[in-house]
């Protein structure tokens, strides 16, 4: 029974890991795509949402 707990907790994380990351990706895509901004307003952009990633991966 041990091995079954922890593989449905493995199971959970990959999933819940797995789904950030596909919003993220997908969301930052469309966001790019549907607005005319610069490169520089960009780069911050990518920044601020790999400080959130990290932010969220620490907690």
């Amino acid at each position: 029974m041990r091995t079954y707990e922890e593989t449905l907790r493995k199971l959970f994380v990959n999933y819940t890991i797995g789904s950030i990351l596909a919003v993220i990706g997908v969301g930052s895509t469309l966001m790019v795509m549907a607005l005319n901004i610069r490169q520089v307003d960009l780069l911050m952009l990518l920044l601020i949402q790999f400080f959130l990633v990290l932010c969220h991966a620490v907690y």
